[in-house]
């Protein structure tokens, strides 16, 4: 599970450059429920962009979270662990991953194809099949070379 945090300068005493202080809390709190970070500066004037699967779940003013705050203190850091928690949930939803089980019969479904029922008879009533591969005696060989 990996996240891409995207971070630009902002303006602090005068100066317009790129601090990571205002991330504390946040960093710290994906880290904990094990997200893998990578910062990525870039050149977007104070704002703060979180993508997860190249995909932008979050985004607001980096200057809205609080300097070298806990993630308890930071209202707008638990907004983004909020965004990214439900994101997680959505992208790596377990109806979003395509599956297919063979049922009950397992290998003993192939010996049964073999003599005469059909893929459809084995396979559970979920599961749609593309193609079938011929038995080998409808394949023609191809002569030798």
């Amino acid at each position: 599970m990996s996240l891409k945090i995207f971070f630009g300068p902002y303006e602090s005493n005068g100066l317009v450059r790129y601090k990571t202080e205002r991330l504390h809390g946040l960093m710290s709190k994906l880290s904990e429920l094990g997200f893998h970070i990578e910062l990525i500066p870039t050149n977007h004037l104070e704002r703060l962009t979180i993508e997860m699967r190249n995909r932008e779940i979050f985004r607001c003013n980096i200057k809205f979270l609080k300097y070298n705050m806990d993630f308890e203190d930071d209202e707008i850091a638990m907004r983004a662990v909020n965004a990214v928690r439900e994101a997680h949930s959505r992208i790596y939803n377990e109806s979003n991953i395509p599956r297919y089980f063979v049922n009950k019969w397992g290998m003993k479904g192939v010996q049964a194809v073999k003599k005469g029922l059909s893929p459809n008879d084995i396979f559970s009533h979920s599961v749609q099949l593309i193609c079938e591969i011929p038995n080998k005696k409808d394949v023609r060989m191809l002569p030798k070379k």
